[in-house]
């Protein structure tokens, strides 16, 4: 198998890591990866991705003339004149055919036999040749507990459609998706495939870096970017409760894009601002700071982004992985915190009793109400007061055995493999 791996746009965090564990995985289970995307996305990757001669990395651009490439040439000089008359119906015509001109040559080229697509949304399926396949993450767009216009969800269900029409296979990466995707379009059904993701360990998994903690303080960690249905709230709201008995030495601790923004009087987040529950949410953790302030500043700690190093170093020194998410489409940091011996604290999101189940681990996941901050207190406390501990080399090789990333990339050969 020769794939091209498509990357159309990026997303830092958890779709980041599953294309990275793709990628080494398939460059040892097929003859040949092109790697596909703009040339800022490629150097990203390629800084993360250790080096094989079975990865290529090709940007997103033509790579031969032909008569096609002037057609094209002529497509843009039309396009600039229609804007000019506020006519630009041709714009997607001409990006279309420019996509579909760049994988025909890729794929001459490489003689690609197989293409899928890292993720999908929003996107436009190629016309090519060969079997094509993308990966479905989640449709937050329906299932999160956020409002959207619906013309947003409308550009979201149309790009949705066209791939299960034109796809060879839509592979999810989870049950929940899948079901997902099924109330919306249940003619499909056969089409999804599942393949879950699993947890991400770095080939070098001891860090450099050094975390100052004080020797009986217990860390808990949640690794995820804001995002309203990430719920760092209801953490917000349990931490400040359990902090207010006096009894405990903790640190709540976050990592992930903008974490660095939500503890503080005057928040101002990027991501769904345009939502009608953004207002609500960002009022009520900026009335919790100016409330709790010395309690925050003592108990919480917002990183932000962080290097997938400072994020090892992290894990490293943490006691318990929380996450209270109200919607995920997998929710990766479960697997990852499996996979390295910490226990978990969750909501009771179906799509977490799910990795539990693929990874045989009640007994490592503390389950709690979702949104319910005084449950969640209690589970901390629970926690604090007697700590489940963590896992011993040996003992947890025999989680990262049950499910790792060469059996979801087998996985994902197999299925491709069946259309030729």
């Amino acid at each position: 198998m020769k794939l091209l791996f498509y990357v159309p746009y990026y997303r830092p965090g958890g779709v980041e890591r599953v294309i990275i564990s793709l990628v080494m995985e398939f460059a040892t289970n097929i003859e040949q990866v092109v790697l596909v995307a703009s040339p800022s996305i490629l150097n990203r990757l390629q800084g993360q991705i250790p080096s094989n001669c079975k990865v290529i990395y090709q940007p997103l651009t033509l790579v031969n003339y032909s008569y096609k490439n002037k057609l094209l040439g002529i497509v843009n000089k039309l396009n600039a004149l229609a804007k000019r008359v506020k006519f630009d119906f041709l714009n997607s015509c001409k990006q279309n055919y420019y996509q579909n001109l760049v994988f025909e040559q890729i794929i001459n080229k490489y003689n690609i036999t197989h293409c899928l697509y890292a993720i999908a949304n929003k996107t436009v399926p190629p016309a090519i040749k060969v079997p094509l396949f993308t990966i479905s993450h989640d449709l937050f767009w329906h299932f999160s507990p956020l409002t959207y216009d619906q013309e947003y969800i409308n550009k979201y269900d149309e790009s949705l459609l066209k791939w299960l029409n034109k796809a060879d296979g839509i592979i999810t990466v989870s049950e929940k998706t899948k079901n997902d995707i099924v109330k919306l379009f249940p003619q499909f059904q056969e089409k999804i495939k599942i393949i879950a993701n699993a947890g991400f360990i770095p080939s070098n998994k001891k860090s450099n870096i050094i975390i100052n903690k004080h020797s009986d303080e217990i860390i808990f960690l949640f690794p995820s970017s804001f995002g309203i249905y990430k719920d760092h709230l209801t953490l917000v709201k349990a931490g400040v409760i359990l902090a207010k008995e006096k009894k405990h030495n903790f640190k709540i601790v976050f990592i992930g894009k903008e974490t660095d923004q939500i503890l503080s009087s005057n928040i101002n987040l990027s991501q769904q601002n345009s939502t009608k529950e953004y207002q609500n949410y960002i009022k009520e953790l900026e009335i919790i700071y100016q409330n709790n302030k010395e309690i925050i500043d003592q108990h919480f700690l917002g990183l932000g982004y962080c290097s997938d190093e400072e994020l090892e170093g992290w894990y490293q020194k943490s006691s318990c992985v929380i996450f209270p998410s109200r919607y995920e489409g997998f929710g990766l940091a479960i697997s990852e915190a499996i996979v390295r011996g910490i226990p978990v604290i969750a909501s009771d999101l179906n799509v977490f009793k799910e990795q539990v189940d693929l990874y045989q681990c009640s007994e490592r996941v503390s389950f709690f109400g979702t949104q319910n901050a005084v449950e969640l207190a209690q589970r901390i406390k629970n926690f604090i007061e007697k700590p489940i501990d963590i896992l011993e080399e040996d003992k947890i090789i025999n989680y990262q055995n049950r499910w790792n990333w060469e059996k979801v990339a087998q996985k994902y050969v197999e299925l491709m493999d069946s259309i030729i």
